[in-house]
């Protein structure tokens, strides 16, 4: 039996679980043909971009379930720390105001 390599990412509530066994190079990303669910060419380069650095472009079969928002897409969060301001003790507490 080919050994099955697996592996899981996460961010905020989508998911992505990754299975790859040496094959013939077909991607599958949750039951549909990477090129069917990618439908635009950089996405799908982006897909391939790891295999053409490690030499390895058709030497991996790869299964994906992808579970994220509801249309489908894995977006990362752009939302971001709001930094410290001096004169406070963080981004937006003020000090305590006193009058007298």
């Amino acid at each position: 039996m080919a050994e099955v390599i697996n592996t899981i990412g996460r961010r905020k509530t989508a998911v992505a679980r990754v299975y790859m066994t040496l094959g013939n190079g077909e991607i599958k990303v949750n039951g549909r043909d990477y090129k069917e669910y990618f439908p635009t060419g950089p996405l799908q380069y982006i897909v391939n971009q790891a295999f053409a650095v490690a030499n390895a472009e058709g030497k991996w079969d790869v299964k994906a379930n992808l579970d994220g928002k509801k249309e489908g897409f894995l977006m990362r969060d752009p939302r971001m720390v709001e930094r410290k301001k001096s004169g406070q003790p963080k981004a937006r507490k003020r000090f305590q105001f006193s009058k007298r």
